[in-house]
């Protein structure tokens, strides 16, 4: 899976018909269930994001985490 930019993620998260920006993002890692975690900043707070690969291969934000 790629690097994603700020941009793009923010891209798939208002795909899910969330407004939450992120201001910053950077990769973390690939974990054991094949997400992509990226450390993100929303409103001056530190958090993770998961942008995983559906079975059609687009890939989809789990932000949880944000909500």
């Amino acid at each position: 899976m790629d690097n994603l930019s700020t941009e793009q993620i923010n891209e798939y998260i208002a795909a899910l018909g969330s407004n939450i920006q992120v201001d910053e993002s950077e990769f973390v890692q690939i974990n054991a269930s094949n997400e992509a975690q990226y450390k993100v900043v929303v409103d001056g707070k530190e958090n993770h994001i998961f942008i995983r690969r559906l079975r059609d291969g687009n890939l989809r934000a789990s932000i949880n985490t944000l909500v």
